[in-house]
């Protein structure tokens, strides 16, 4: 959340364009967490932008990313609600940028002495490594 709310703050003092401080594979690396918060943003739709992937590795790396347009209404209600962390308190980023699983509306754990199975869980991860 901190990555987020940090280029978003940017995004609104005008600047466009993000990519590595440098060419190296660990300055690439380190670049990734801003490069997935602008595109977690633009998904959000708290802003519009365009990235782009290096392709002569098999990492797929984002190298730069160019803001289209401001903050929408939605990132400027996200920068003005997100909730501060106390100085004191460390701050864990989930650095894929993907939200927590919704809760189920529908909750299938059929038992048999006492054993059962969450299909429910079962068939979330069917599902994605199919997408893998």
């Amino acid at each position: 959340m901190d990555v987020l709310r940090e280029v978003l703050t940017q995004v609104r003092e005008g600047k466009t364009s993000f990519q590595p401080t440098g060419p190296s594979e660990d300055e690439i690396r380190a670049f990734q967490p801003i490069a997935k918060a602008l595109v977690y943003a633009d998904k959000r739709d708290y802003l519009r932008c365009r990235a782009l992937r290096e392709h002569r590795t098999s990492n797929s790396f984002y190298i730069n990313v160019y803001v289209v347009s401001g903050l929408t209404y939605q990132g400027e209600l996200f920068l003005e609600n997100a909730p501060q962390p106390l100085q004191s308190e460390a701050v864990s980023v989930d650095p894929t940028g993907t939200p927590p699983p919704q809760e189920d509306i529908f909750d299938f754990k059929p038992n048999f002495l006492g054993f059962g199975v969450n299909l429910n869980a079962l068939w979330r991860w069917f599902r994605k490594r199919g997408r893998s």
